[in-house]
């Protein structure tokens, strides 16, 4: 059931041969005119390019991974004391 307040959002189609440059093909995406910024859905999950800020709190079912290869729940460094912090794998 839809109410009269219900929001509706009509996106920019362009034909031709405009395009803006930088974003994933094969998706959907909501972009800035210069693409500089994006959400795209693509078959294989989501993508973002800029920043992003939550009010709240974030939960994954799954390991964070930052710069590609470290694991947020894996990670061990030196610690100030001397021993290892973090979790090994």
């Amino acid at each position: 059931n839809h109410a009269t307040t219900d929001a509706v959002f009509i996106g920019g189609i362009v034909a031709g041969s405009y395009t803006v440059q930088g974003l994933p093909s094969e998706s959907l995406v909501l972009a800035t005119d210069d693409g500089g910024v994006y959400i795209a859905v693509t078959k294989g999950g989501v993508q973002i390019k800029g920043d992003v800020h939550v009010e709240g709190q974030v939960t994954a079912s799954k390991d964070v991974v930052a710069e590609e290869s470290i694991s947020g729940a894996h990670h061990t460094h030196t610690g100030d004391s001397g021993g290892m912090t973090g979790q090994l794998m």
